[in-house]
């Protein structure tokens, strides 16, 4: 089976005997940043945590076993509890009160494949043995292909987490491939550390522009995307619908923005050096799918060329947030710069620049004898073409330039001679060695005995030149690859820089400038607000918001909520 998604998701579903409740237990492979994530979680009879985890699916969805009749029946097990999985199409289960999950997935399913705003739900044969397989062997292949092992001891204290991690190697073949040995990053999901907010939330507090809006700032991401790079957007779609309640983590993520709220110089000088960039993200995933050209590798050159003018002004800072700002991205940006170093230099070392003023993207012929040779066996073709029409021109008293080379190599006519129409009674009677072609609205065609020489020596001299170009163009690519990870940790502090810098501007250049909270523990039951506002509110045209304050203790003070 061949799985191409961005995301894939394999989520095993069990019932714990100890407490009689559902385990819910799921492993996401994000191949674009080549990172593993898995969890796992108790859930209630209604699956409602197993509802708000559909929302967190991007681009394809579940990829679940479909068990047939006869595994059901050999898996069928006593008071040591049982096993089920979820299928898109269908759920076979080993108890009827294990039914209603079936129906509350098919018809939350059909809900997300429906909805424009929401992700596509894709569904991906995986085959049950992936959930069965032993926890030592999938440790085993998670050392091959993860570097940090004390993440994977971390994580094997979750078997039914580490089942699904098993059912994601193995369905997705990553082992097969080579360049994903010792790549690839492992973390550990838990609900607890985000807020989920389901469609239905995210659309009552106007997370995302909605049909028919016509006012960017009717959402709390229209008013917040002002990124400069495509990788900002998706990041803050992110975070929106899944906010972090890792305390250390706000602030953390408070403290960089500081950084750039203070200071309006260094705020608009990183600003104006993110313009333009290419998505990187997209780069990445193309190197790693083996679906990179040329124009790819010069895309990649010119992100690594202004993520070093970028870090150029970073260090230019000298204010009092300097230590901060070198530890959070100037140093790691420079970590992340020392390979890819190596891969501009690559390009620099290979690509010919002067094909690249004409938008075209080519080897650098001298790089290659065999490739030089053909190629300058094309460029001295194209000359003795030149010096065969300016021969016919004074053979038969025509103008100066006035018979041009034609290539008509796509029609199988090779190169041709050109006039325009009214000369072409002078040629067409010709028994000087002029041979008819055609006739047409944009001139009259023809060629000679030496033009068809020609034609032939260039065909195969450019067909060399166009195999030695593939083979050169394969072996640049394949080393670009090797440069990858530290491009994509490259692009993912870009990313961040991008969004901390757009959220700064939109702090500072509200109506009235955003404050920073102060922020709780969860179980702190306090909640103080002065002078509140709605963001997407206060700007909108002829709305005057009037703040409010909310003072909330718990245990002392009361909330009704009335619904109607």
């Amino acid at each position: 089976m061949s799985v191409t998604a961005d995301y894939n998701h394999f989520v095993r579903v069990a019932v714990d005997p100890s407490t009689e409740l559902p385990l819910i237990a799921y492993a996401t492979v994000d191949s674009l940043h080549h990172t593993i994530s898995i969890g796992q979680f108790h859930d209630s009879d209604k699956y409602l945590n197993t509802l708000q985890l559909l929302e967190l699916l991007p681009l394809s969805s579940l990829i679940p076993s479909q068990l047939t009749p006869a595994t059901v029946a050999s898996q069928q097990q006593a008071s040591a509890g049982y096993s089920f999985f979820v299928g898109l199409d269908r759920v076979r289960v080993h108890q009827p009160a294990a039914e209603k999950l079936l129906a509350v997935l098919q018809r939350r399913l059909k809900e997300l494949s429906a909805s424009s705003a929401t992700s596509y739900v894709e569904p991906v044969e995986c085959k049950y043995s992936g959930f069965k397989r032993e926890q030592a062997d999938v440790e085993r292949e998670l050392e091959r292909l993860v570097s940090n092992h004390t993440a994977i001891q971390s994580a094997a204290r979750e078997t039914a987490a580490t089942a699904a991690a098993g059912a994601a190697i193995s369905c997705m073949n990553l082992l097969a491939d080579a360049p994903n040995v010792g790549r690839w990053r492992l973390e550990q999901l838990r609900l607890h550390d985000v807020m989920l907010l389901d469609s239905n939330a995210a659309a009552a507090l106007n997370l995302f522009p909605q049909p028919g809006d016509t006012d960017k700032h009717a959402s709390l991401f229209g008013l917040l995307d002002k990124g400069r790079t495509p990788m900002s957007s998706r990041l803050l779609r992110q975070r929106i619908k899944q906010p972090s309640m890792s305390l250390p983590e706000i602030e953390r993520r408070q403290r960089q923005l500081g950084i750039f709220v203070a200071s309006l110089p260094l705020r608009e000088r990183v600003a104006d050096r993110l313009r333009r960039f290419n998505d990187m993200n997209k780069l990445v995933n193309r190197f790693q799918k083996g679906k990179a050209s040329l124009q790819h590798l010069v895309q990649a050159w010119q992100c690594i060329e202004k993520a070093i003018d970028v870090i150029h002004e970073l260090e230019q800072y000298d204010g009092e947030a300097r230590d901060e700002l070198e530890a959070e991205f100037t140093e790691p940006m420079r970590a992340a710069m020392g390979e890819c170093l190596s891969l501009r230099q690559l390009v620099l070392d290979t690509i010919d620049k002067e094909a690249l003023r004409g938008y075209q993207y080519a080897i650098k012929p001298e790089l290659d004898p065999a490739l030089n040779a053909a190629n300058a066996e094309v460029r001295q073709c194209e000359r003795d073409m030149e010096r065969e029409a300016r021969r016919v021109e004074e053979q038969y008293g025509l103008d100066d330039d006035s018979v041009g080379v034609v290539d008509r190599l796509a029609d199988s006519k090779g190169h041709l001679l050109r006039v325009s129409r009214k000369n072409e009674q002078q040629l067409r009677g010709s028994t000087g060695g002029v041979i008819h072609m055609q006739s047409n609205k944009q001139g009259y065609f023809f060629t000679t005995r030496r033009m068809r020489e020609l034609s032939e020596q260039i065909k195969e001299a450019q067909r060399q030149v166009d195999e030695r170009f593939k083979a050169l163009e394969a072996e640049a690519l394949s080393v670009a690859a090797e440069y990858m990870p530290s491009f994509e940790q490259l692009g993912v502090l870009v990313t961040e820089l991008d969004l901390l810098v757009g959220f700064a501007h939109v702090c500072v250049n509200a109506p009235v400038p955003y404050v920073r909270p102060v922020v709780l523990e969860k179980e702190a039951g306090v909640l103080e607000l002065k002078g509140s506002r709605h963001p997407c509110m206060e700007v909108l045209d002829g709305m005057s918001f009037i703040p409010n304050d909310v003072s909330m203790r718990r245990g002392v003070s009361h909330m009704q909520i009335i619904t109607g």
